[in-house]
């Protein structure tokens, strides 16, 4: 599992049209279950067959959006020390 800043460097590094990661990083662009790019650093290339195991970019942003909210979330809660050992744990 990818800590946050690893799925911040993919969601980042995705190139404009990216809907879709592979297990080697390799960015690709779903149209549809027939119809999918890969991109090759340069352009979009349709000459391989897509792999299993990729993985939705915007599942991967959704995942960063409420990293980021349970961070600020643990963070708030120790700020205000009411807590006590939940907000250490939180904050873990």
């Amino acid at each position: 599992m990818e800590t946050l800043e690893q799925l911040k460097t993919i969601s980042d590094n995705a190139p404009e049209g990216a809907t879709h990661i592979d297990d080697v990083d390799t960015y690709w662009k779903v149209v549809s279950e027939f119809d999918y790019y890969f991109y090759d650093g340069l352009h979009w290339d349709d000459s391989e067959p897509l792999e299993n195991g990729t993985r939705s970019l915007s599942d991967i942003e959704r995942i960063i959006e409420l990293e980021e909210k349970l961070k600020s979330f643990a963070d708030d809660i120790g700020d205000c020390n009411c807590i006590g050992d939940v907000s250490k744990n939180l904050m873990e």
